[in-house]
């Protein structure tokens, strides 16, 4: 059953506070379902579940500080009751039994960032439709949130936000091109087409993805080891 750790949401972040738990025990979750809510020096962030399952345990109580990697619930299987995974929920204000910190990963230079969705609001989301990339980019210029949290998705379907998107992978975000049909005369990129003029412009190579959106997913590659199509895959 995986445990779901409390994130990293910066460099510097050392702990954060379970603020609110949005699911129960006992409820069925999916994944991108939000959890719960977490504090942090700079702001309030969602917490998204990572596992399809049951939320069998939770671990803290609402308030209470938990450091980086500690765990917060357990997500079980599909049909797992509450209650089935025993741990002891923490009280709030402590940080681990008999108020002793709970071991988290090494924080410092060298330790990486975990991987947290940031979580927009509809109105955030209908603004960022609107304005192409700039919510990523203010996000990037105005908090301290490291690059590789940030995975635009779709960024194919129009050109100009394709443009846009090669700047924010150049900057380290990770940016998805998406499988779908694309017309003649039409304003998106297929993957294909994506893809190549991706790696063409020097963008890092380990800073995009292909998803399939019902289109297919698999590049395909001619003799000489260039992209010529993408396929069903």
């Amino acid at each position: 059953m995986p445990d779901v750790p409390m994130p990293r949401l910066s460099d510097t972040m050392t702990e954060g506070v379970l603020a609110r738990w949005l699911k129960g025990e006992g409820d069925v979750v999916h994944r991108g379902d939000i959890l719960a809510e977490i504090e942090t020096d700079k702001s309030t962030m969602d917490l998204e579940a990572y596992d399809d399952g049951t939320l069998t345990k939770i671990l803290v109580a609402e308030g209470t500080t938990v450091p980086i990697g500690g765990p917060l619930a357990v997500i079980g299987e599909p049909g797992d009751s509450a209650g089935s995974a025993a741990a002891p929920t923490q009280e709030p204000g402590s940080a681990g039994p008999a108020g002793e910190p709970s071991p988290g990963p090494a924080s410092g230079p060298g330790a990486a960032p975990q991987d947290v969705r940031v979580r927009a609001t509809p109105l955030v989301r209908s603004l960022a439709r609107e304005r192409g990339l700039d919510l990523i980019r203010r996000a990037l210029d105005e908090s301290e949130l490291p690059p590789r949290v940030f995975q635009p998705t779709h960024v194919n379907r129009r050109k100009a936000l394709f443009d846009e998107a090669l700047d924010l992978a150049k900057r380290g975000c990770t940016v998805d091109l998406t499988a779908f049909p694309v017309d003649d005369g039409e304003d998106a990129w297929s993957a294909a087409q994506g893809l190549i003029r991706y790696l063409d412009s020097g963008a890092p190579a380990d800073r995009v993805t292909v998803s399939s959106d019902a289109g297919g997913c698999l590049p395909c590659f001619d003799a000489h080891g260039h992209i010529c199509s993408m396929d069903v895959g």
